[in-house]
């Protein structure tokens, strides 16, 4: 027992002798400032210096409050009063930072004169006669539209609210906001419809600005759409900013957007000016009003429209509710499977003998665009022959039919020249390798044309013939006018039975050709005919009566 007891003693006192000794207290380091009034911020070392010569580090997690607002550094001004809460966070200690400011110290007006040299400002305040006069310095904050500016830049009319200390003649100026009104104009290049900010470019430079609460937005001239206002929401990248006024918030702007759809005609009000088309499935009204509408590049009339083509409409209604056109391109043309056509050009010819009409060519491209754009002759139902043989073109023309037996109109169109046989007076037309001195072996005998016609099951066939035109002495008693050369191709029975045919020139006439136009007048009114002029009765289709009556009168006396 007493050995064991000893020991323990012995234990006890190594362990006191070798326990380790205590910390001595920390030294306490510099108080931090828990209050004080501002004298001067500076923003950019991030440094708040206190009248009392203390001063305030801001961190980038610390928080600032303006009577009980969130604000940043270069909102505080001189005199402020300012209680400071350190916080511990994560990555150490956080300032709060409270300011109050006595707001009765400020004084609203529109700025009436500045006095650099002198440092004076007056304002004009409504319902007070002579403005107040304040002092200030170079300490004196200046901001213009929220930026950072000087007294210098400030102008008679601008808005202020003026921050001041003192009283009596000992008042000082600390702060001046200036709200200046300015419009611009660019485009616009991003939003963001939760902060109201928006960012367009002006020139080389990109500005970004927050919409006042009671911004106007107008697009296309218009402040609502569907029966609301127009809102951030709304708008599309690109657009054009027509002019926007703003301060240091957009006050309001004017925006323009180049609207086109693909649509399909649905219905057209000529009387009206008029369209109803089909736009994502559902019909939308279009007011042609003055808007150019082109085919190909070229300009047609709204009566060129029909159901089924497809258009390409610019306008400005960004809701497609009573869309007004600007411009109207025709793309796709729905075509009249009704009609067939062949058009004859007969210009160029093997011998000597035969006097070529040298608008041939051009009068049957005329009338062939005609069929083709305005007639809406499908593709494979429109041919073109040009400088045929006899026997060629007799084979074109037998096949091209027998491969369009059926339908409602066929229209065959000859142009060129066409002689009658002085033995016998039966007419040819005259192909490539027509001879004057062989006109039975080398022309295509007339009646036996008409009579290729007449076995087509077609309800209606209209030949036009163009074949009396200039001629030299040797010829002109061989090529009476087209009238005779059909009647003589009919001796002794009806012209036919089923072919209408249309002659170019009545008895005793010729062919005329505009030539400055360098076209034939009879081509060019039967292209007018059938595009359009010759339909009187409005079905988008011509007859036969109509087209006779139509170049009868236009071309009376001028053949």
């Amino acid at each position: 027992m007493t050995i064991a007891a000893m020991t323990l003693s012995i234990a006890l006192s190594a362990s006191l002798l070798f326990w380790p000794p205590k910390k001595p207290p920390s030294q306490p380091g510099p108080e931090l400032p828990t209050e004080g009034l501002v004298g001067k911020v500076v923003a950019e070392q991030s440094t708040i210096f206190l009248k009392s010569e203390e001063r305030i580090v801001v961190g980038e997690n610390d928080l600032i409050l303006l009577d009980g607002a969130l604000c940043q550094l270069d909102a505080l001004l001189p005199n402020d009063q300012l209680a400071i809460k350190y916080l511990r966070g994560p990555d150490g200690t956080i300032k709060r930072i409270m300011a109050t400011r006595d707001s009765s110290r400020t004084f609203a007006g529109q700025l009436q004169e500045i006095d650099s040299a002198g440092s004076q400002i007056a304002l004009a305040a409504d319902g007070q006669l002579e403005p107040r006069r304040f002092a200030f310095d170079g300490e004196t904050a200046v901001l213009l539209n929220g930026k950072p500016a000087t007294a210098a830049d400030l102008r008679a009319g601008d808005s202020l609210l003026l921050h001041f200390r003192g009283s009596g003649a000992d008042v000082k100026a600390e702060r001046l906001e200036a709200k200046r009104q300015l419009t611009t104009s660019g485009v616009l290049e991003s939003f963001d419809p939760a902060t109201r900010e928006i960012a367009f470019r002006t020139g080389q430079e990109v500005v970004k600005l927050t919409l006042a609460d009671q911004c106007q937005i107008r697009l296309n001239k218009r402040s609502n759409l569907a029966g609301r206002a127009i809102t951030l929401a709304d708008l599309t990248s690109g657009d054009q900013v027509v002019s926007l006024t703003h301060d240091s918030h957009v006050l309001s702007m004017d925006l323009q957007r180049e609207l086109s759809d693909v649509v399909e005609v649905w219905s057209v009000d000529r009387a009206a000016s008029r369209l109803t088309v089909l736009l994502d499935g559902n019909q939308v009204g279009v007011s042609t009003g003055e808007a150019r509408i082109a085919y190909q590049g070229q300009p047609v009339e709204l009566g060129f429209v029909r159901k089924g083509d497809r258009l390409v409409i610019a306008h400005d209604s960004p809701d497609r509710r009573d869309v007004v056109a600007a411009s109207i391109e025709v793309t796709d043309l729905v075509r009249d499977p009704r009609v067939t056509a062949i058009v004859i050009a007969q210009q160029a010819y093997d011998g000597v003998q035969v006097t070529p009409y040298e608008f041939a060519v051009r009068d049957a491209g005329l009338v062939r665009a005609a069929l083709d754009t305005n007639a809406r002759v499908p593709e494979q139902q429109l041919i073109q022959l040009t400088d045929q043989t006899r026997d060629g073109l007799a084979q074109a023309v037998n096949d091209f039919l027998a491969a369009h037996q059926q339908g409602t109109q066929l229209i065959v169109y000859f142009v060129g020249q066409a002689y009658v046989d002085m033995s016998t007076g039966t007419p040819y037309l005259a192909g490539r390798d027509f001879s004057l001195e062989n006109i039975k072996e080398t022309g295509l005998k007339l009646r036996d044309l008409i009579g290729r016609l007449e076995q087509v099951q077609a309800r209606e066939k209209i030949l036009i013939l163009d074949t009396c035109h200039k001629v030299s002495a040797n010829e002109t008693q061989a090529q009476p006018s087209t009238e005779e050369q059909v009647r003589s191709a009919m001796v002794g029975e009806a012209v036919s039975r089923s072919v209408t045919v249309i002659a170019s020139c009545g008895a005793g006439q010729r062919g005329r050709v505009d030539s400055q136009r360098q076209q034939g007048l009879f081509g060019i009114e039967l292209a007018q005919a059938l595009s359009g002029k010759a339909d009187t009765d409005g079905d988008q289709h011509v007859s036969a009566d109509e087209l006779f009556r139509y170049l009868e009168q236009q071309l009376a006396g001028q053949q």
